[in-house]
């Protein structure tokens, strides 16, 4: 063994040495190139440009903000108080910031299947849209001078709701850029399971477009369509069907028609009326009753105090940004987890993480979902748009399906089926 490393080394001075003929002496400090700081991937790039001009857009709004109000206030306090009661202001993500919670929208069903798309190219695009609006109401506000005290009251009513809007699509424009930096670094760092999202993603369109052209009548080739569709179903169905359930998961069968689905979790969030939101939320979604039978889950919510977690370290301040792996990892075993410090609501190993923008109590029970070990029943996927980062591409399977739809979706009995049916394996 000791001969062979000789030899080995000897080998590998001869090569240096070879290496280093007719190169010259060795460049002094001053002379080194300096090496290039290595370019940042293009989806960080395009997002950083994308920030840097809402940033722009939202100093803005503050300013007419301040001058609209400013103007008003003397002679229309009523429409300075609504003015007042919507400023502008940055979202931000961090450490114990709670999203507002928000009602569910309007129950739909039957929508059609259709792509949606996120990308720093349509985020800028909202941004340009509503800095056009700012301009004309900055336009509009110049004019209302030489107008009649009557006249200009109903302008400057109109002004305030137009104000209004600009001010709450403001914030999704700051929840749209903090999609994109959670779902594009997430693409970039795992494309082979992305790759396999988007093929997903488009087996779905396929299939919708299939049964449109079944539905308009195309006998002619309605055996090969028909093929077709059943083997994009079968694609679809594998994806969908994976599933785990925790090994915390309990079972109470209470009477012959009654089951009760009991998980624990662990929570920091100090503010009660918000966990109690959220067992509400959650609890009342995963609710059913089909015929005699009724299901429903309990959360066994257990409070666990930050400096506890962190013990002899120190504690993240409000708002501090965090790595969320590491905190989720301080929570004690043999339970779910719901902690903060997110940019978006989702769902990472056992721990619903929850960003700060606005939630409702269906997206509260869509995430749940996922601590039952139920994956998505929509696909996510991409397209590399080269210099303005990733596309990404989302597609729902089923409107009427709670972990289809987070905004509207509902639990069916197939999802207790499932959860009951391993309990009974994981029993015997």
């Amino acid at each position: 063994m000791r001969s062979s490393i000789t030899r080995l080394t000897s080998a590998v001075a001869a090569a240096l040495v070879l290496l280093g003929q007719g190169v010259g002496p060795e460049p002094t400090a001053q002379e080194r190139p300096e090496t290039p700081t290595p370019a940042k991937p293009a989806y960080l790039q395009r997002g950083d440009e994308v920030e840097a001009r809402y940033r722009s857009y939202r100093e803005r709004l503050e300013r007419f903000f301040e001058e609209f109000g400013a103007r008003i206030e003397r002679e229309a306090p009523d429409l300075h108080a609504k003015l007042r009661a919507a400023p502008p202001a940055p979202v931000p993500y961090g450490y114990g910031i709670l999203p507002k919670l928000v009602p569910d929208p309007p129950r739909t069903s039957g929508t059609r299947i259709a792509s949606v798309s996120y990308s720093w190219r349509r985020t800028e695009g909202f941004i340009e849209r509503d800095l056009g609006q700012v301009e004309k109401l900055e336009a509009s506000l110049g004019e209302t001078e030489g107008m009649t005290g009557a006249e200009r009251l109903k302008v400057w009513a109109k002004m305030v709701d137009d104000y209004r809007a600009l001010a709450a699509n403001q914030k999704l424009i700051a929840s749209h850029i903090e999609y994109n930096r959670l779902w594009q670094g997430e693409i970039a760092g795992n494309r082979p399971g992305y790759d396999l999202g988007t093929s997903l993603h488009d087996a779905v369109l396929q299939r919708q477009a299939l049964l449109e052209a079944l539905q308009a009548g195309d006998q002619v080739f309605e055996p090969e369509l028909r093929a077709r569709v059943e083997a994009l179903s079968a694609q679809i169905s594998e994806a969908t069907s994976r599933r785990w359930f925790p090994d915390f998961l309990t079972v109470e069968h209470a009477s012959p028609h009654r089951w009760i689905v009991t998980i624990p979790i662990y929570t920091d969030i100090e503010d009660p009326s918000f966990v109690d939101a959220f067992r509400s939320a959650v609890e009342n979604a995963w609710r059913l009753r089909d015929g005699e039978d009724e299901f429903s889950v309990a959360l066994g919510l257990r409070h666990v105090p930050v400096t506890q977690l962190y013990q002899e370290r120190r504690a993240p301040a409000h708002g501090e940004h965090i790595n969320q792996g590491e905190h989720i990892g301080l929570f004690p075993p043999g339970g779910a987890v719901l902690t903060t410090g997110s940019n978006s609501t989702y769902v990472l190993g056992r721990a619903i993480n929850v960003g700060p923008h606005d939630v409702a109590p269906n997206v509260l029970a869509h995430e749940f979902g996922h601590i039952l070990g139920f994956p998505d029943g929509y696909f996510r996927g991409y397209r590399d748009r080269g210099r303005e980062g990733f596309e990404v591409l989302e597609v729902v399977i089923d409107h009427d399906d709670i972990m289809s739809a987070p905004g509207n979706g509902r639990v069916g009995r197939r999802y207790y089926e499932q959860l009951l049916d391993a309990w009974e394996r994981r029993s015997r």
